[in-house]
């Protein structure tokens, strides 16, 4: 039996529970996955002072935790503190902003992210932009009012494919875990979550006995 735990990095319980239900709908038989929020991390995490804020609680629920797991996912589409969480322990650590962003690579020739506020739509460019897949970014769009309702979620992605050439939608946020269904029916393109993304990519590196190299980059020493 594979055991994953999600780190959702802010101290929302309620969103929490929706990654939770959405990765156990997507985990595969053998692969048991729970959830834990930060208690000392903001409600949400908006901007890089609230990535700050999480990472100390981040880090010591990843201490505690090493041994009870066989890998570990980062629930925020920001990746936030994935290279520190990446050095803290020698299991798995997927991010799901990395996760979605391959995976969506692999589906179509281009892809559009979805976030829910705009002031976040510059920091995920820079994330596109370091994980090497600008080339492959039609477009980083807000949803219209920075409401996430489904409605408003299908009318940006909707203005993506059509207006920008995306292929494929990838939505930026842990919180729109679940949506992806609706979204994919009512544009007839793959949508994206990146915590399905994240949970049968940690299922098959455990699998296959990978996990972060400690050669050079995350090795502490």
């Amino acid at each position: 039996m594979t055991k994953i735990l999600i780190v959702n990095p802010n101290r929302d319980t309620d969103m929490e529970a929706v990654i939770l239900a959405n990765a156990r709908k997507c985990a595969p038989r053998d692969t048991e996955v729970d959830a834990k929020s930060v208690p000392s991390a903001p409600l949400f995490i908006e901007n890089y002072v609230d990535e700050i804020v999480a990472g100390t609680g981040m880090l010591e629920l990843i201490e505690k935790e090493e041994a009870n797991y066989d890998a570990f996912i980062i629930a925020c589409h920001s990746d936030v503190n994935m290279d520190a969480l990446r050095e803290k322990t020698s299991k798995p650590v997927i991010g799901i902003g990395q996760a979605s962003l391959h995976v969506a690579s692999m589906l179509g020739h281009s892809f559009s992210v979805i976030q829910t506020t705009r002031h976040s739509v510059p920091m995920k460019e820079d994330m596109i932009r370091k994980y090497g897949l600008w080339e492959r970014c039609a477009s980083v769009r807000s949803v219209p009012g920075d409401d996430p309702t489904v409605e408003n979620m299908i009318k940006a992605a909707g203005e993506a494919v059509e207006e920008d050439g995306a292929e494929v939608i990838v939505l930026g946020c842990a919180g729109l875990a679940g949506q992806e269904g609706v979204i994919q029916d009512a544009l007839g393109v793959p949508v994206v979550d990146g915590v399905a993304c994240a949970v049968f990519l940690a299922a098959g590196l455990v699998r296959c006995g990978l996990t972060v190299s400690k050669r050079r980059k995350y090795n502490p020493q």
